[in-house]
C-alpha cells in the first residue's frame, strides 16, 4: 500500500518528532527536507547563509529532494512544501495525481512555537531568526497549506498537545480517512 505524507508546521510544532515517530510506525521512508538542507549547508555557502538569517532556501534547491521521495510509493517528507510552487509541484506530479496522500499541518500558536524554540538550544535558534522564521511561516508557508486544503487533501493537528496525544490524534485521522 502506498503511502505519501507531508508533515509541515510553524517552527517548533514538533514536526521532526511527529515525523520520526509516524516513519516507525508506517514503515516508510523519511525525507527530513531541514536536516538535509543544514547537512547540504556545511559544504554549501549558499544555503549556510540563508540559514545564518532564517531564510528559506530556494525552491530550486528543494525540488530535487521531493523528485527523490516522489519516486517511491511509501514516503513522508518533513518539514515541506513551504512555498507555494513547492505545493504546486507535488500536487501536480504525475506520481500524486494518481495515487495522493495527505498534508498533515501541525497547527501551534507562535508564542508557544517560540517558547519550545528557545528551550531547545539549537544554534540556529536565536530570537531574531525565530521571529524571522515565524514570520516566513505565516506569510509564505500558510499559502502552502491553502493550496492543500483547496485539494482536500490536509489534515489539521493542534499541535499544542503533548507529542504523543498529537501522534494519536494523527493515526485517527489517517485511520478514519481510511488511509492507513
Amino acid at each position: 500500500m502506498s503511502i505519501k505524507l507531508c508533515v509541515l508546521g510553524i517552527c517548533g510544532s514538533g514536526k521532526t518528532t511527529i515525523s520520526n515517530s509516524l516513519v516507525k510506525h508506517l514503515e516508510v521512508k523519511c525525507y527530513d527536507v531541514g536536516s538535509i538542507l543544514r547537512d547540504r549547508a556545511s559544504k554549501d555557502e549558499h544555503i549556510k547563509s540563508i540559514h545564518q538569517v532564517g531564510g528559506l532556501v530556494n525552491s530550486d534547491r528543494v525540488l530535487g529532494i521531493f523528485d527523490e521521495a516522489l519516486s517511491e510509493d511509501r514516503w513522508l517528507l518533513s518539514g515541506s512544501p513551504r512555498r507555494p510552487e513547492e505545493a504546486d509541484y507535488i500536487l501536480s506530479h504525475k506520481d500524486w495525481i494518481k495515487d495522493p496522500g495527505y498534508l498533515i499541518y501541525l497547527k501551534l500558536d507562535p508564542e508557544t512555537a517560540k517558547r519550545r524554540l528557545l528551550d531547545r538550544g539549537r544554534q540556529d535558534d536565536s530570537i531574531s531568526i525565530i521571529d524571522k522564521r515565524l514570520e516566513e511561516h505565516i506569510s509564505i508557508t500558510k499559502k502552502s497549506v491553502e493550496k492543500f486544503q483547496e485539494a482536500g487533501r490536509v489534515i489539521t493537528i493542534d499541535a499544542a498537545q503533548s507529542q504523543n496525544e498529537v501522534y494519536l490524534n494523527i493515526l485517527r485521522e489517517l485511520k478514519a480517512k481510511k488511509y492507513i
